[in-house]
Parts: structure tokens; sequence; C-alpha cells
């Protein structure tokens, strides 16, 4: 099975995408061979705050416009526009829950790191593209064998980048297309008189400035999302396959690993993860089976890619790993009772009872990830998503 030199080309070029968005907080030291916290300044917490404060003040005025003096269904036939918009709030909190856990993510790496010894010089010391294709290509064969390591891993890349580069498209082509982006809120992008116009004293000679926002909050939208969901979540439960947990050793080892995982989640973090996730999900699904013919093609492609990544791989993927993880710690410790070793031995015994089953809980609440979670949260996507469409066939 894989371990963390394995994984490594895919986390570093998780951390190349984010370093360009300013919105990283950990990285892999060259010098130091190992993982080091990044600290943020106050550009980093101000610039996305300002950006997301207007570009959300903005889609809530104009979403009351259209609402107001368009039909009915305006906004559900906006509903993904919306969304977009309000995700990027739940992506900037879940980037700042995550940052207050800097020190603890980082330590979690580098414990794995001291579980698995020191990582091959050459290997892991430097980014390079032929390193990450070369690991992208067993994937299949890790999911044949039960490890979605880093099939969860590209997930995450691929959600940062395609996603990305359609709302790139979006903004540059078809920048009145949606009403959650500020560029389409200038006059020239006004439909009968009826939508909100831009009012702040800008000059239509600056729309290449305002475009530019519009880019760098789409981009790091998506970027801070996957910091939250791949590092707190992704990486803390699929590495479970890489410990050897036919020994007690070894499974205290993965226990301290998952108190580790769980004190970072430990908070708002994965509360707000799994609300925003759903939500988009269950937007980007309905817009895409009620009004794909009124979306452009990069709207539509966007709605499709996130309606599947967000409801289909989180549900069957990720949260399914976490799952695993409880039912895998169930299976092992199950399979020592009543061994002759463990009966005999009273040093054993007592390193036995103090083996409890591994759970990646749900904040504060009490709740774990067990067997059930992913079906639960994709039957609740989608019921929702059929409740829009039964609304939606009502008001017409």
């Amino acid at each position: 099975m894989p371990n963390i030199s394995d994984y490594l080309p895919l986390i570093r070029a998780q951390f190349f995408i984010k370093n360009l968005f300013l919105c990283n907080f950990i990285t892999w030291s060259r010098k130091e061979g190992r993982f080091v916290p990044i600290f943020w300044n106050n550009v980093k917490y101000t610039l996305p705050l300002g950006i997301i404060t207007v570009q959300v003040a903005t889609v809530l005025a104009r979403m009351r416009s259209l609402i107001s003096n368009g039909p009915k269904n305006t906004f559900l036939t906006h509903i993904i526009s919306c969304c977009l918009s309000l995700s990027n709030v739940g992506h900037w909190l879940m980037g700042v829950a995550c940052k207050k856990k800097s020190a603890e993510i980082t330590a979690y790496f580098n414990g794995i790191l001291v579980t698995h010894g020191k990582i091959n010089s050459g290997r892991g010391t430097k980014l390079c593209l032929r390193d990450v294709i070369d690991t992208a290509k067993r994937t299949l064969g890790d999911v044949a064998h039960g490890e979605s390591g880093r099939f969860a891993l590209c997930i995450g890349l691929f959600t940062q980048i395609t996603p990305t580069i359609l709302l790139y498209l979006l903004v540059v082509v078809w920048p009145c297309a949606m009403p959650h982006l500020l560029r389409s809120s200038f006059p020239d992008c006004v439909v009968n008189g009826n939508a909100f116009v831009w009012d702040f004293g800008v000059s239509e000679d600056f729309k290449w400035a305002v475009t530019f926002i519009d880019m760098f909050s789409a981009g790091y939208g998506m970027c801070v999302a996957c910091v939250a969901v791949s590092f707190v979540f992704q990486c803390g439960v699929t590495t479970r396959h890489s410990l050897n947990l036919g020994s007690i050793m070894a499974y205290k080892q993965a226990q301290i690993l998952t108190t580790a995982v769980n004190n970072i989640n430990q908070g708002d973090n994965l509360p707000i993860m799994i609300t925003d996730l759903t939500w988009v999900g269950i937007t980007c699904l309905y817009a895409v089976a009620a009004h794909h013919s009124k979306l452009s093609v990069p709207a539509l492609l966007i709605a499709v890619v996130l309606g599947l990544d967000c409801t289909f791989a989180t549900s069957f993927v990720i949260y399914k790993a976490g799952a695993d993880l409880y039912q895998l710690s169930k299976d092992v410790m199950q399979g020592w009772r009543g061994r002759e070793s463990m009966l005999r031995n009273r040093y054993l015994r007592r390193m036995k009872a103090s083996c409890n089953v591994l759970k990646i809980r749900m904040g504060n609440s009490g709740n774990f990830v067990e067997k059930t979670t992913p079906l639960i949260i994709f039957q609740f996507s989608m019921e929702q998503v059929a409740s829009l469409l039964l609304i939606s066939v009502r008001n017409t």
C-alpha cells in the first residue's frame, strides 16, 4: 500500500496551486525535510474578505432587483449564480477555521513522516510534473485494492483546476451571463432596465479590473475550499491504509493520528464543509436539471462538475473514507479477541484495553462518520433536488 512518500507529489501540486491564490498555510520545506506552517499576514485576510464582501453585497442587491422586477421563478433560474457567490463565504470561513489549526495540521503531517520514516531524498524534494502524472496513473490500481488516498487527492486537484478554468472562461467570454459576477452589474449587461446597475461611481474603463477581481475571487474560493477538504479530511482519513493495523503498536500510531485529525476538526470547519458542499451539490444539480437551456456552456459545465463532485464523489469517496476507517478499526479489534497471545501476555492485554475504535468526529456535536453517513447525506441531497424541481413545475 502507498505511504506518505507516494502521496507527496499530489500534495505538493495542491500546495503550488494554493500558493498562487494566497490561501495556503502549510507547505513542504526542502531545506528542513518536513512540513512547515505559512503565517498569514493582514493582506491574506483583508484582501479576500473585502472582495467577497463586495461580491456578496452586489449579488444580494441584484437578486432583490431581479426578484422584485422579474418573474416569480427568477431566483430559481439564477440559483447557480447565488450558490457560487454564497459558497465563497463558506469557503472563506473554512479557510479561516483551518488557519486557526495550522500548527496542528503541520504537526499531523510531520507525525505521519515520523510514522513512516524519513522521505527518500530522491523523491518529494522537488515538484515535477512527471512525478505528479506518474503518481496519478496509479490511482485506478489503488482503487482496485481499496485504497482511495490518491484518488481523493486527484479529485481535489481536478476540482481546483477544472471549475476554476471554466469560471475564468465564463468571466472573460460571457461576463453578463451570471448575476453573481461583479462585471455583470455594469450598465452594458442590464436587461430591460430592470437589473441592478453598478452604482459605485466606477468608470466603464475599469471593466478589466473588475473582471480581474471576479477571476481572483473564483480561484481563491475553489482553492481555499480544497485547503479545508483535502488537508483536514481527505489526507487525514485516507492515509489509514498505509498503516499496518495488524499490530497493537501500529494501531496506537493510527489512534494518535486520528486524535490529531479530530483536534483539527474540533470547531467549525467540518460542519461548515459538509453544509457548504451539500448546498453546492443540491443547487448545481437542480440548475443542470431544470435550467440547463438557460445557462451558458461554461456555466453548465461548472454546474455539472461541482454537482457530481459535491454529491457523488464527496459522499462515496471522502465520507466513505471516514466510514471505512471506523469499520476497519472495529474489524481489527474484533480480530484480536480470543487470540492466545493476547490472553497469555498481561502487557498485550493492557495495551489492547487502551485501544479505542477510531472515529472521525464532526466538530463538537458528538457525532462521527459511520457506515450510513455517506448514504444519508446523498439521500438528503437527492430529496432536496427533487423538491426544488417540484417547486419549479408548480410555479411554471
